[in-house]
């Protein structure tokens, strides 16, 4: 399913429902909107602009990442994952978990995945993600 698509169904907000799938690399992120102030007015709903996924990967150094060994793409491999709440108001008005997953030989580039869950731990988004691998083949090869 195209990015562009998954977009929609994770700002739908339905219920019973977790969306995990990639992300573009170029998307704008935000801070998440600060409490209401009390002063007259429409509230914000957005907070401040971060860093595209693919810079704020760039300015993080390897002791920010956590490694983890875990199946990726059809094999056992040794991952360093980076998350946080973010907010990506185009995607969902409500805060999702980002993670970003570096590859620590350089030879793959990064992944950026997000959840509608926050409740989800990095492990069982990575799991859930590459869990789609088999089925993606098996439709390319149709």
């Amino acid at each position: 399913m195209p990015t562009e698509r998954v977009t929609t169904l994770a700002g739908k907000g339905l219920e019973c429902t977790v969306v995990v799938s990639c992300m573009r690399r170029d998307v704008a992120l935000y801070e998440s909107a600060r409490p209401r102030s009390g002063k007259r007015g429409r509230p914000r709903t957005k907070g401040k602009r971060l860093p595209t996924p693919a810079k704020l990967s760039t300015r993080l150094e390897t002791k920010d990442f956590t490694e983890l060994i875990c199946e990726f793409r059809g094999r056992k491999t040794t991952k360093l994952v980076w998350s946080t709440e973010v907010l990506w108001y185009r995607g969902s008005p409500k805060a999702m978990v980002r993670l970003v997953v570096r590859d620590p030989t350089g030879r793959e580039p990064n992944d950026f995945l997000f959840t509608t869950d926050l409740a989800m731990s990095a492990v069982e988004v990575i799991a859930v993600y590459v869990g789609r691998w088999g089925i993606k083949m098996v439709y390319r090869a149709t």
